[in-house]
C-alpha cells in the first residue's frame, strides 16, 4: 500500500496532498493510467507526479504504479464465491469438511512481510493512544465487538463504537489526534464505516485498519493496514485470528501489568456472580 503516516502527510506540499489523495482514494484505477491521464485528471503536471513519486521512494511514476500492481494482484476474490459454495452444497458432511479445509488454507496463506510490518506498527500505535476507539458495522460489528472485549480485559481505555447509538457523533466531537481508530470493515463497505474512518484521519488521530483489500477506503486511512483477504467462502476466521494475535501481542508488551489486571477482573467477576 501507498501510504504515509499523518505526520507526513501534513508536511506534505498542496499539490503532493492532491497527488496522495487521489492515488488512494482510486487505488484499483492508478494501474491502468498512464502519467499524462493521471495527471488530467488529478489536474496537476506529470512532473509533479514524478516528483512525488521519488518522495515517495521510488525511481518515477512506473515503479509506483508496477508496486500499486504488484499490491492489487493480492486483493479480495469475487464475492460470488460464497454463492457457488451455496449452490454446490450437498452433503452437509461434505459441506462442512470443505469449510474447515478452505479455513485452513486460508490461514496459511494469510501471513507476508507486509502484514507482519504494519502489525507490529499496530501494536506500537494501540499502546500509546490515549483512547482507544474500535468501530465496525453489520458483520464487522461482531470482531468489533470481541476486539473491544478481550482488550477492556487488561486495558481501561477500550472504547466501543456503535452505529445504532445516537449518541456516536456526540462522541467522536470529542476524539483528538492522541486517541487511536481500529476499525474494522470488509466488502462491501458501508458509508458510515469511511465517514468514521475519515472524521479520525481528520483529526490527525492514528487509525489501525483491519480489512480486505488494499484499495479498502479505510486502509486508504489508515496507518497500519492489516490486510486478511477474504477468500474463504465468506468466513472471518483469519480476521479473528489476526486479532487474536493483536490481542496477545498488545498485551504481552507488559506482561505482568497485563496478567495482574486480567486477575483482578476475574476476581471482581467471581465475586458478582456473574457466570452459572
Amino acid at each position: 500500500m501507498i501510504a504515509v503516516s499523518n505526520k507526513k502527510y501534513y508536511a506534505f506540499s498542496k499539490v503532493n496532498k492532491s497527488i496522495y489523495d487521489y492515488i488512494t482514494e482510486n487505488y484499483a484505477n492508478i494501474s491502468f493510467l498512464s502519467i499524462q491521464e493521471l495527471s488530467v485528471k488529478i489536474g496537476v503536471s506529470p512532473a509533479s507526479i514524478t516528483r512525488f513519486a521519488k518522495e515517495m521512494g521510488f525511481s518515477g511514476y512506473p515503479a509506483m504504479q508496477k508496486e500499486i500492481q504488484n499490491d492489487l494482484k493480492q486483493d479480495i476474490l469475487p464475492m460470488k464465491e460464497i454463492k457457488v459454495s451455496i449452490g454446490e452444497a450437498s452433503d452437509d458432511g461434505a459441506v462442512l469438511l470443505k469449510t474447515i479445509n478452505q479455513n485452513i488454507k486460508g490461514l496459511q496463506t494469510v501471513y507476508n512481510d507486509k502484514l507482519r510490518v504494519h502489525f507490529s506498527t499496530a501494536v506500537d500505535i494501540l499502546l500509546q493512544a490515549e483512547k482507544i476507539y474500535i468501530f465496525g458495522m453489520r458483520s464487522s460489528y461482531s470482531m468489533a465487538y470481541y476486539s473491544s472485549f478481550m482488550l477492556s480485559q487488561f486495558m481501561g481505555n477500550v472504547e466501543l463504537l456503535e452505529s445504532g447509538r445516537e449518541s456516536l457523533y456526540d462522541r467522536l466531537h470529542y476524539t483528538s489526534c492522541k486517541d487511536v481508530l481500529m476499525v474494522v470493515g470488509f466488502s462491501r463497505y458501508t458509508k458510515l464505516t469511511t465517514k468514521v474512518t475519515q472524521h479520525f484521519h481528520n483529526r490527525q488521530s492514528p487509525i489501525i485498519a483491519v480489512t480486505d483489500s488494499l484499495s479498502s477506503p479505510l486502509a486508504a486511512y489508515a496507518d497500519a493496514s492489516l490486510i486478511v483477504p477474504n477468500n474463504n467462502a465468506y468466513s472471518f476466521s483469519s480476521a479473528i485470528t489476526v486479532l487474536n494475535a493483536l490481542i496477545i501481542a498488545v498485551g504481552g508488551r507488559d506482561k505482568e501489568g497485563t496478567l495482574e489486571e486480567m486477575k483482578q477482573r476475574e476476581a471482581l467477576v467471581l465475586e458478582n456472580d456473574i457466570y452459572m
